[in-house]
């Protein structure tokens, strides 16, 4: 098909005087009644397709009567499209040099019953044809991706989306905003802003209801915080990753899981939405939550509020690599249901690390432990038991593993990484003591490394083990 040039009447495939497939009562020709389902894909030479040629002696013909899915994929050249899909559900236009062909499929009054929508790759595309999304009423979903000249979705129609539920936007550099009325959607439940290097705002003025998820990564020009989102009574996930200019992240008590990474700028994390009567200072984080990742946030100062006694569903905790950040939150020994921890690469002034207490019944399957070059000692971790997997890394000044580690029995896997110093690893009968460690990693760490080669001091306390590397 890389040859291919034109759709036409061959394509349709019939002859008009033999009269197949018409009605002599009514002159109507139907074409493809029963196809559900098109797919033209990888016609880099493709121009035009045609509209099905009009009947001689003046009869109707229908075409693609049935169609629900159309596929338009990497056809560069393509310049027009037919206009006639009835009853169309899905459309997907991917690789497209022109946008007059998708222009032509969803600008026709008769096309209103879309329900889902993927644009990528269409060059020229400045926003959505209103058409579409006017008319549209079951529209469900809208995903946008990669279109270079795209600079909004579409001015003044989101009101009349009302049935939307997701709606993605990514690669689309010169997109500033996405548009006033995100809050007259009062279905959605997915958003997802992905490279959208020059978006400089994401207005939320009223509550939606329905918001379940929200993602916003790599957004370099994002420099105000996403407004609204304490409102959003129904957020379960909220994910912000890669937006160097925002200074503040606020969110609902509702919330399940918390992901904010790589954003250099931000100075606080809050809860600003608070019951009526309730003070800032007796705020705790939402008991939901059972997800919270805070990484890579060099300008971090605090966390609000600072006592996670609630967490009680939390299963996944992360803090790590935010060198301002002096204290860690409080309340952790309330987190009977966590069972991954990365925690570290706090203040670099810190002699030690932060006290943190664990329950005692602690199921934590997975540690993570980051520290910095001034730390000479790990924090007390001999009572987790149930740990099979610890990782330790960047303890500049950890000369010697501690003893206790022998207690560590459910231990499976253990990783050493980036510990300049670190020479001695447990006696021979701690190490012995691990009797499920199936896998010692370790990695730039040259003086230990160089003391457990065959013949080192080291290599006895090792050399049972089969899954030792370096």
């Amino acid at each position: 098909m890389s040859k291919l040039k034109h759709l036409g009447a061959e394509f349709y495939g019939y002859n008009d005087d033999a009269g197949v497939g018409t009605s002599k009562q009514t002159r109507i020709m139907s074409l493809f009644p029963a196809l559900k389902t098109l797919s033209i894909e990888f016609c880099s030479e493709l121009i035009e397709w045609k509209e099905a040629p009009m009947m001689s002696n003046g009869g109707k013909v229908l075409v693609f009567p049935c169609l629900e899915e159309l596929s338009l994929r990497d056809c560069p050249e393509l310049r027009n499209a037919p206009s006639h899909f009835p009853c169309l559900k899905k459309l997907e236009i991917d690789g497209m040099g022109h946008k007059m062909p998708m222009e032509n499929i969803v600008s026709t009054p008769e096309l209103t019953t879309l329900t889902d929508v993927e644009i990528y790759s269409v060059k020229g595309l400045t926003c959505v044809p209103e058409e579409m999304l006017m008319k549209n009423k079951n529209l469900t979903s809208l995903w946008i991706r990669n279109c270079a000249d795209l600079t909004c979705i579409a001015p003044n129609v989101f009101g009349c989306c009302t049935s939307l539920q997701s709606l993605s936007i990514r690669y689309c550099e010169k997109v500033r905003d996405l548009a006033d009325g995100l809050d007259t959607l009062p279905l959605l439940e997915e958003l997802y802003v992905d490279e959208c290097p020059s978006l400089e705002l994401i207005q939320i003025t009223q509550g939606m209801e329905s918001l379940r998820k929200v993602e916003i990564k790599n957004c370099g020009g994002l420099s105000i915080p996403p407004s609204g989102l304490e409102f959003c009574t129904s957020l379960q996930e909220l994910t912000v990753w890669d937006c160097p200019l925002l200074p503040s992240i606020s969110f609902t008590r509702v919330l399940q899981r918390l992901r904010i990474m790589d954003c250099s700028e931000l100075t606080s994390i809050s809860m600003s939405s608070h019951q009526r009567g309730e003070s800032e200072e007796e705020e705790i984080f939402p008991s939901l939550l059972k997800e919270l990742r805070i990484e890579d946030c060099h300008s971090l100062e605090s966390i609000i509020p600072a006592n996670l006694q609630g967490f009680t569903c939390l299963c996944d905790l992360r803090i790590r690599n935010c060198g301002k950040l002096k204290y860690l939150p409080t309340g952790l020994h309330c987190l009977t249901s966590l069972k991954e921890l990365r925690i570290g690469g706090l203040w670099e002034e810190l002699d030690s690390f932060p006290d943190f207490q664990l329950p005692p019944n602690s199921q934590l399957d997975r540690l993570r432990l980051v520290g910095w070059p001034k730390l000479k000692c790990l924090p007390q971790i001999h009572h987790l038991t149930c740990l099979t997997i610890l990782k330790i890394y960047n303890f500049g000044g950890l000369e010697s593993l501690p003893e206790w580690l022998g207690n560590l029995e459910s231990l499976e896997k253990l990783f050493l990484d980036h510990c300049e110093n670190l020479k001695y690893l447990p006696t021979l009968e701690a190490m012995q003591r691990l009797t499920n460690l199936k896998t010692l990693y370790i990695w730039r760490c040259p003086l230990l490394e160089e003391r457990c080669l065959t013949n080192g001091p080291e290599w006895p306390k090792i050399s049972h083990f089969g899954g030792y590397s370096t």
